[in-house]
């Protein structure tokens, strides 16, 4: 009897696990442009249009150089455009935005750096628009992937100078401040890695972290087989994440 019982409960016990495993994680969709640069080939407008058919879409995000030199001018043009998404949008400076007025971006646009939640990820936006982080950004950034891990979140880093982009070559963030970030990076967590800045597509893996660079949203094109794209992203709050590259035929 108390092996027939065993058994049972062993049963009962599998049948809970298979129905556990079966539900599917919940996932919230996130889009990923960078480096319109004040486009004239309306790539830009073309992912706004798009973007507002996506299903479900949580965040539309732009990963710097959304004008050429600044001018408040350009600024009103971006965020005229941008104006016409449906959901959040969130932008970080690019160093196309630091002209002569070095604050113009954040009057116009938003904030150098801060997080946004979505779901159990946090994305943790950095002003990597200059040559340095300098020390406020960079304990503010040390304090954020020790909250995040001590609250269970998963982090996305979101920057406009790549951290790892191999056909990029020099075109990304400067060092050493670059290999100081991708140290606290691979040793903090991070799953993925945001960056603009090349105006082409990339992913790689370095050190378990997924690096992905998108800066096809309008600005001239640059290294093999280019083309306009942006990025849709899949992030569930099982800590896994899917990104579909969408090209834009401009």
């Amino acid at each position: 009897m108390d092996q027939t019982k065993r058994a049972l409960r062993r049963i009962i016990a599998l049948s809970i696990a298979a129905a556990v495993l079966a539900v599917p994680s919940f996932a919230e969709k996130v889009l990923i442009a960078g480096d319109s640069r004040n486009d004239t080939r309306g790539v830009l407008p073309e992912i706004v249009k798009q973007s507002n058919k996506i299903p479900n879409l949580a965040l539309f995000m732009h990963l710097g150089d959304m004008t050429g030199g600044a001018s408040e001018k350009e600024f009103e043009n971006y965020n005229a455009t941008i104006a016409k998404v449906k959901v959040p949008v969130v932008a970080i400076a690019g160093n196309h935005e630091r002209g002569r007025d070095t604050t113009r971006y954040e009057r116009m646009v938003g904030p150098a750096y801060f997080t946004k939640q979505v779901g159990r990820w946090r994305f943790i936006f950095l002003d990597n628009s200059r040559k340095t982080l300098g020390d406020i950004q960079w304990s503010w950034l040390k304090r954020e992937l020790v909250d995040a891990k001590s609250a269970h979140e998963y982090v996305a880093i979101a920057v406009h100078k790549p951290l790892w982009c191999p056909p990029a070559g020099g075109h990304v963030m400067e060092n050493p401040e670059r290999e100081r970030v991708l140290s606290l990076v691979e040793s903090s967590g991070v799953k993925v890695v945001l960056g603009a800045h090349w105006h082409n597509y990339f992913r790689g893996a370095k050190n378990k972290v997924v690096h992905v660079t998108t800066g096809g949203a309008g600005a001239p094109l640059v290294g093999d087989k280019p083309f306009f794209h942006y990025i849709i992203g899949d992030f569930r709050d099982d800590g896994t994440f899917d990104l579909k590259v969408v090209k834009i035929n401009k």
